[in-house]
């Protein structure tokens, strides 16, 4: 039978680590005696080091997802998810980001968000300008509504061409509770106070 093999050299030449891929085959005579081996090897290392530079890129992006508490998430042209955070999952009633592949925002949001949300990233596809730091307001089905302070950005290949969309929101709905509350007392304030000049 035939054997694949990988090793590392050192390149007499220049005293660099290689990578190197062996094949081999044996071949026997009439006896089945092995009478010769042939093979072929090729070097493998700008692949290796390709490879490993992506799995720590890989890697890093993984602990961006599994980590930071922002709803992150990257969907395709269709507007469907392609990859989301554990945070985003979690703001779903999910456990595990799989479970969110291939869907869209249709299927979690009311149809006022979803609408919104889908005419945002047709827009985005359409003229690969990004919207940055802006507050939407998120509706749900089954709970009270949320804000968040929102980028989404075009997702490009690498050649460039728009592929999809990508974007991270930031939950600030007790931000904004605070500040409508602070705008009602202000207002009630207001309002006394005008009775009270008024009673004067």
């Amino acid at each position: 039978t035939g054997m694949d093999t990988e090793f590392r050299v050192i390149w007499s030449s220049d005293g660099s680590e290689r990578v190197i891929r062996m094949r081999s085959r044996p071949y026997c005579d009439d006896n089945t005696e092995v009478s010769r081996i042939v093979g072929v090897a090729w070097d493998i290392t700008e692949r290796c080091k390709t490879e490993l530079i992506l799995a720590k890129e890989r890697n890093l992006l993984e602990t961006l997802m599994d980590h930071l508490p922002y709803a992150i998430y990257f969907k395709d042209l269709d507007s469907r998810f392609i990859a989301v955070s554990r945070a985003m999952t979690r703001s779903f009633g999910k456990s595990d980001p799989a479970e969110i592949i291939g869907r869209t925002d249709h299927d979690f949001f009311s149809r006022e968000h979803a609408e919104g949300a889908l005419a945002d990233e047709r827009e985005i596809i359409r003229t690969g300008k990004p919207i940055l730091d802006y507050e939407e307001k998120e509706t749900w089905p089954d709970r009270d509504d949320t804000w968040v302070s929102t980028t989404k950005m075009p997702l490009r290949d690498a050649q460039g061409k728009v592929i999809g969309t990508f974007g991270i929101s930031r939950d600030i709905t007790e931000k904004k509770r605070a500040a409508e509350k602070l705008a009602r007392l202000t207002e009630e304030l207001r309002t006394k106070n005008e009775s009270l000049e008024q009673d004067l």
